[in-house]
């Protein structure tokens, strides 16, 4: 069956600078180790979420699990265009001040923004706030490995990438999450609205308290 928005995935890939031929990122084991990333595992996105660059999620429409294919994706459509206007003059002392030599190619944060120093001279310092990755063209490399179809692995998906590790308890159409420390109302509520879109099942939370259920110790002091 065809893959469609909101379709949940689990993915291998691999990407690569189209003017280099250098991989940069990669999930499959061989690439990841020379790249020295350890452990890689499978990706999981779902199909027009905005979770990985525009065009590689647009690739996964119309094809099928377990299909392998590789797609060139234009800077517009992967990590932007660059801005000239990113590209900033700061004179030397500004960096004595803070006892920081820059050089050519040295990456440094700028009042927490990332940046890179393309020359020093002068007393000058031309300074780059351009992701690395802009107005770069990138060949990606794609396994799709599973569609995943199951209400209860959707769910487990969704938690997974709230970095959420909790119990699940089934019932009907609905789920009691069961956490070890409270969260947020507002990221409750939208992992309960997630749950909703994606599966139809009702999200219901319950935090643990020393390893024993809340609803539990109010039984056991005879709330």
């Amino acid at each position: 069956m065809a893959i469609k928005a909101n379709d949940f995935l689990i993915i291998n890939f691999s990407a690569k600078l189209k003017s280099t031929g250098e991989v940069f990122d990669s999930t499959f084991p061989d690439e990841a180790k020379k790249l020295g990333i350890e452990n890689p595992k499978p990706v999981k996105v779902i199909v027009g979420q905005e979770m990985i660059v525009k065009g590689l999620d647009e690739s996964f429409l119309g094809r099928e699990e377990g299909e392998e294919y590789t797609i060139e994706v234009p800077p517009e459509k992967a990590f932007g265009k660059r801005d000239p206007s990113l590209v900033k003059l700061i004179p030397m002392k500004e960096f004595k001040k803070q006892g920081i030599t820059p050089y050519p190619g040295m990456q440094l944060r700028i009042d927490n923004i990332p940046a890179r120093v393309i020359t020093v001279s002068s007393g000058r310092v031309v300074i780059d706030f351009n992701f690395p990755l802009a107005g770069k063209d990138i060949i990606y490399k794609v396994k799709i490995e599973k569609v995943i179809k199951d209400p209860k692995e959707k769910i487990d998906t969704l938690l997974e990438m709230f970095n959420i590790q909790a119990e699940k308890e089934y019932k009907d159409k609905s789920v009691i999450i069961r956490l070890e420390k409270d969260l947020p109302e507002s990221l409750k509520n939208e992992i309960s609205k997630k749950i909703q879109e994606f599966t139809g099942y009702e999200a219901k939370f319950e935090v643990k308290s020393d390893g024993v259920d809340n609803k539990e110790r109010k039984v056991e002091n005879g709330e």
